[in-house]
């Protein structure tokens, strides 16, 4: 084989690898259901389901989730685990079942032109499929994950309550970068 030859073919597989590279960077994230997310809140954070209404009593002192079903067919799952110390920093989970594929795209949307200027250490989107954004700082943390009719949002605003966060995205197999 001639020096020229060798050359070439290196060159093509250097290039092919890169592509391959770059392409595995951005994986479309997988689907997470209701049961997932519910197992995730009960057995990684601990917490127990309350009536939505009385969530509104326990919100800035006690760890709990709530599930509520709209009669358009979208279903809400939220999660609060507290912080002692100040009650803004405080876990806040939110999964959102949409009636309409449109409706979940157009509010990651909105997240994505809101973390855009946060300068996030990700920010992925394929129009009309998936999405995510992560912001991790250490002691505040903020995700948001978007595919098909389903959108994901977690924070935590604490070192601790970060970390609560990125073990509930963890125990549900979503990229956290």
């Amino acid at each position: 084989m001639n020096m020229k030859r060798m050359k070439k073919t290196i060159a093509l597989v250097m290039a092919a690898t890169m592509l391959i590279t770059i392409a595995g960077c951005r994986r479309k994230i997988k689907k997470v259901d209701e049961d997932a997310v519910i197992d995730a809140l009960e057995d990684v954070l601990d917490l127990e389901e309350v009536p939505l209404m009385e969530s509104w009593e326990l919100h800035d002192n006690s760890d709990y989730y709530y599930v509520v079903e709209l009669d358009d067919g979208s279903l809400n799952v939220s999660g609060h685990v507290h912080n002692d110390d100040d009650p803004r920093a405080a876990t806040n989970i939110m999964f959102h079942i949409q009636d309409d594929e449109d409706d979940a795209e157009d509010k990651f949307l909105e997240y994505y032109e809101n973390y855009e200027n946060m300068d996030p250490e990700i920010m992925y989107y394929k129009e009309g499929e998936w999405g995510y954004i992560i912001m991790d700082r250490g002691s505040v943390f903020t995700a948001v994950y978007y595919i098909d009719d389903t959108l994901l949002w977690v924070h935590g605003g604490s070192e601790e309550n970060a970390e609560y966060g990125r073990e509930f995205i963890r125990e549900l197999g979503l990229p956290l970068k």
